[in-house]
């Protein structure tokens, strides 16, 4: 008897292993879908305490940084991990991301990197601990984690963004 209800306990934990993993292969097949060009964000208001200097230009230079990484990246195809830089490609992908007033999943700047989710999301841990990204909740709907840049981080970006300038000018 005692044989029984081990047998009716392990099918019933096998069978919850099996949901989760499911779950948990179909959370990873989210987060390494490709990122559309349309962005799946909604728009909200900036931070308050923030306000960009040239908005514009920067927005469009952040963009063209970041339109250039994937260009590299589809390029050398199989080699990207030489190229690798995460943690750059969430701050550049946050700030367009805050420029054009978009709320931004935590997933989906994790897709934005077009590295493994696993590694993605050690670098957005890595910097929330460093202090240039938070994460808040969705207002609109609580299951979902939202990722911004810090007003600190946006001030560096904004640094780095307007000190560059285009090829030939």
């Amino acid at each position: 008897m005692t044989d029984g209800i081990g047998r009716v306990e392990l099918r019933k934990i096998a069978a919850t292993l099996a949901k989760l993993t499911e779950q948990i292969d179909k959370s990873a097949r989210d987060l390494a879908s490709p990122v559309s060009s349309e962005p799946i964000v909604e728009p909200i208001p900036p931070a308050q305490s923030y306000v960009p200097r040239k908005a514009g230009d920067s927005l469009s230079m952040a963009e063209a940084l970041f339109a250039e990484r994937r260009r590299r990246d589809s390029v050398f195809n199989q080699q990207t991990y030489l190229l690798g830089e995460p943690a750059w490609d969430i701050l550049l992908f946050l700030y367009i991301g805050r420029q054009r007033g978009w709320a931004v999943s935590v997933a989906h700047a994790a897709r934005a990197t077009g590295a493994a989710s696993t590694t993605a999301l050690r670098w957005i841990a890595r910097l929330e601990g460093d202090n240039m990204v938070q994460r808040e909740i969705d207002p609109f709907d609580r299951r979902r984690v939202l990722l911004r840049l810090t007003d600190g981080a946006a001030s560096l970006l904004d640094t780095y963004v307007d000190s560059l300038r285009p090829i030939g000018s």
